[in-house]
């Protein structure tokens, strides 16, 4: 993968397991953030990290409405 896993992995982890439901739309859209932004840029990104963004948003927050459309462009749901 092209982005740090590792450190990203390991915030995923910490907000899926967290009992607080803000935490897990925060830092999922803080993903989806990011991929916006690429796309909005323009960037030359790789569609595996768009993909990876995607999906580590639909870990932490798959039944988010807002995100939906997202997920299923991305084919996560």
């Amino acid at each position: 993968m092209l982005l740090k896993t590792i450190q990203h992995e390991e915030i995923v982890r910490k907000a899926r397991h967290s009992k607080r439901e803000r935490i897990h739309y925060v830092v999922a859209e803080s993903f989806i953030d990011i991929l916006i932004n690429i796309l909005k840029e323009g960037s030359l990104y790789d569609a595996e990290v768009m993909v990876q963004l995607g999906g580590w948003a639909y870990e932490i927050c798959p039944d988010e409405p807002g995100f939906q459309e997202i997920y299923r462009g991305l084919k996560l749901c």
